[in-house]
């Protein structure tokens, strides 16, 4: 590991864990890894660069003041993309990914996506969006416990006195007290058919994340179909957790070319080598799923 480049340039791009402070490599030569492994805040120190600057270790969430949201922040003035979605070590975190076209494609066409492994439902009413009235942060997460009702705890918050409810499962003591994972009371907007990710629920209602931002949900909702598949399993064999026929397979005409197909058994740890026929004949049969065939065509000029 210690072999390993602390910045790693790739042309119009550089990615480090935590920060520089110019991109200016041969002004950072010699200097102590460290500070640039671990930088906290790093883009409250105002630094700008020429090339675009790809940071994680400070969660994205604790340097927004005006929502709960775990999204990748795309600074264009300053050149620097910011994207630890606190996969791992937030209640409300993800994992976010960044996709270049090239490694030197301008700042503005580099996209994300990210993945949570939280429950999905889908939203069966709208609801108005109402803001919160606390948004608490790691740094000034101290409360005091007031009371304790059907798993949430009224606390005051001790760096503004201001009240709220706050699911119990996100108190944790330190030396010094009591503190609140990060969260918010804010009520999201949400339309009808929206997806939700379920965080928390509550008879009140469900602590949800909608497009990466956090906060309450107080509708009814469906339940959205799961096929028992671990995260970063691919298999059409969690069709067999699809007992009411929810999900409709697809199937590209060129992959019946084959005599086998490859598949997770609903894990990731092994893989599979199954007879085309044996899929279409016994398995897809026996779990009542009737295949859709289909042609995907790709772009002749991508």
């Amino acid at each position: 590991m210690l072999q390993l480049p602390t910045i790693l340039d790739m042309g119009s791009y550089l990615f480090v864990h935590g920060g520089i402070s110019t991109d200016d490599l041969d002004c950072l030569s010699g200097t102590p890894r460290y500070q640039w492994l671990k930088n906290d805040r790093f883009l409250e120190q105002d630094c700008r660069f020429s090339r675009c600057v790809v940071t994680g270790h400070w969660p994205v969430c604790l340097y927004r003041q005006d929502e709960l949201n775990m999204n990748p922040l795309f600074d264009y003035e300053r050149r620097v993309i910011a994207m630890d979605g606190g996969c791992g070590l937030k209640t409300t975190g993800q994992l976010n990914a960044l996709v270049f076209p090239d490694k030197d494609a301008p700042m503005e066409k580099v996209t994300w996506e990210s993945y949570d492994a939280f429950p999905l439902v889908t939203a069966l009413e709208n609801q108005e969006k109402k803001p919160f009235s606390l948004y608490i942060q790691y740094l000034d997460s101290q409360v005091d416990l007031l009371e304790e009702k059907d798993g949430m705890t009224l606390c005051r918050h001790s760096g503004s006195g201001k009240e709220l409810w706050i699911p119990s499962c996100y108190l944790y003591r330190r030396e010094d007290g009591w503190h609140a994972n990060d969260y918010t009371d804010e009520e999201l907007e949400v339309d009808a058919g929206d997806e939700l990710s379920v965080l928390y629920s509550h008879a009140s209602g469900c602590y949800v994340k909608k497009n990466g931002i956090s906060g309450w949900y107080r509708g009814s909702y469906r339940e959205s179909p799961s096929l028992g598949i671990s995260p970063g399993s691919v298999s059409v064999l969690g069709l067999m957790n699809d007992a009411e026929n929810r999900v409709q397979l697809l199937i590209d005409r060129d992959v019946l070319k084959g005599t086998y197909f490859g598949c997770h058994p609903n894990v990731n740890t092994s893989s599979l080598r199954i007879r085309m026929d044996n899929l279409l004949e016994r398995i897809l049969p026996a779990i009542h799923h009737e295949p859709l065939m289909v042609e995907l065509k790709g772009d002749p000029n991508p």
